[in-house]
């Protein structure tokens, strides 16, 4: 849509003078709230536009807009219930109000920050310790029409807890603090990726694989030299388990917001999908090894000497289960996008990195030697009543039990997505990466989809003519085994 490209990028330009100006006509210390929202908004159009160059800027400008959050503590904004509910009526309510469009100012910018790390590979400004404000309130609250409704459901919720306590009660006490809405739970899941990415930090320097003692010792005996491979660090797949743990937990209060609109899914569930991808796939090293694929900066024929190709073998072959559980919170994400988009900005990331998940297990797995009795896998087991299945729908709702069985035996079975049949099968590779390009081409007002769309053109293309042989399979295993 070149028209609209024009356009956006002469409305984009409109509201950066817009915005100089208002900055140099505020002569007092403190930024207006409706400017810094201002401000967020023009970053994310900038940085989901498609553009290189209003990326750059945004990141630039975002700067100045987490600098003017902190200046004004939108983040560590305390206010106690009883402030709110007294004898005085009139002004309460407008007061309630201007707190709390503080703090979801305040919340949405930490959120956008913490996105760039999976969206861009850009490192956050800031962590859950900035988390110290109450969440923000019940959406039923927040929307509430007039001051006689908003008091009355105003003492139904207790006091929210801040986002640093919420999440602490999530991982320790197993349960989700009362009265936060659908807003902060969308808070919470980016909190654990927050948690998960400081054990990940930890781990994975050398130092923290060393046990303190008063002895001398042989650097090289000591410390491994290679690079660290988390799924195989002990503490930290507990810590990762604890997260999926924590994930579940806001998804079967999902499922009940679900049950109680007839099935119609509400945004969080999105995130929810999305986050398996982000805590349990090496999705920056098959994004990093599609785009050189892609731009052919790594020839198909050298794939198998890339470091990244390395990671998604060993996360296929030995973080097995996780990595099923993976593409079927991946095909979630298809289904999610096809029937209750939003047009949110996080759309197309959550698509482009879904496709991408899909396409390197199904290209990866066809690459491994299953060690696998043909008469066994063709016959079913005597001792059970009922056959298993032999295929699994990645894109379609299906309920738990059969949702372990993938997980568990999933290896046996075939994983199909609408429009593409079997991830695994011998075109489920370039048929999955043509889906998500279709999905991605209903996405377009963000101009990043159609920078995704060329990617996953390109790839298709480069798959439709190649595949791995089993004696490429045979060499990696010797090295990576």
């Amino acid at each position: 849509m070149p028209e609209a490209d024009k356009c956006a990028r002469a409305l984009h330009e409109f509201l950066r003078r817009a915005i100089h100006a208002e900055k140099e006509r505020s002569l007092s210390d403190s930024t207006p709230i409706w400017l810094i929202q201002a401000m967020l908004l023009n970053c994310i159009g900038l940085l989901h536009s498609g553009s290189e160059r209003a990326k750059q800027s945004a990141l630039t400008c975002f700067g100045d807009v987490i600098n003017t959050a902190n200046h004004g503590e939108l983040l560590s904004l305390n206010g106690s219930q009883s402030k709110w509910i007294g004898p005085s009526r009139g002004s309460v309510w407008e007061l309630w109000i201007e707190n709390e469009i503080r703090r979801r100012t305040g919340y949405c910018i930490w959120l956008v920050d913490c996105t760039l790390a999976y969206h861009f590979d850009i490192r956050p400004h800031l962590s859950i310790e900035d988390g110290q404000a109450p969440l923000p309130s019940h959406e039923s609250l927040w929307q509430a029409e007039a001051e006689d409704s908003w008091r009355q459901l105003y003492r139904r919720f207790p006091e929210n807890a801040s986002l640093y306590s919420a999440v602490q009660s999530l991982y320790v006490e197993k349960k989700l603090v009362s009265g936060i809405g659908e807003f902060g739970h969308v808070l919470l899941v980016h909190a654990i990726y927050h948690r998960m990415w400081e054990v990940g930090d930890y781990f994975r320097r050398p130092l923290s694989c060393w046990t303190p003692t008063a002895k001398k010792q042989s650097r090289d005996s000591a410390i491994p030299s290679s690079p660290i491979w988390l799924p195989g660090v002990p503490v930290y797949s507990k810590w990762r388990n604890s997260a999926c743990d924590c994930l579940d937990i806001l998804h079967w209060t999902a499922n009940g917001t679900i049950a109680k609109a007839a099935g119609l899914e509400h945004p969080t569930v999105l995130h929810l999908h999305a986050a398996r991808i982000v805590l349990l796939v090496p999705f920056r090293e098959i994004r990093s090894l599609a785009v050189s694929l892609a731009n052919e900066t790594i020839c198909w024929s050298e794939h198998q000497k890339a470091v990244e190709w390395h990671h998604i073998w060993r996360w296929v072959k030995y973080d097995q289960y996780k990595a099923r559980l993976a593409i079927i919170h991946a095909g979630s994400v298809l289904w999610y996008v096809r029937r209750y988009s939003t047009n949110a900005f996080h759309e197309p990331v959550a698509v482009f990195l879904a496709t991408l998940t899909l396409w390197a297990y199904g290209w990866c797995h066809g690459s491994i030697i299953q060690q696998v009795d043909p008469r066994k896998g063709s016959q079913p087991d005597s001792s059970e009543p009922h056959p298993e299945p032999s295929f699994f729908h990645l894109d379609r709702p299906c309920d738990d039990e059969l949702v372990q069985l993938f997980v568990r035996k999933g290896q046996t079975m075939r994983g199909n997505v609408t429009g593409v049949g079997d991830i695994c099968g011998p075109y489920g590779p370039e048929r999955i990466l043509k889906e998500g390009c279709r999905i991605l081409l209903c996405l377009m007002s963000w101009g990043i989809s159609g920078d995704f769309t060329a990617i996953l053109t390109k790839l298709a293309d480069q798959v439709s003519h190649r595949s791995p042989s089993s004696d490429q399979s045979r060499e990696i295993e010797a090295i990576v085994g």
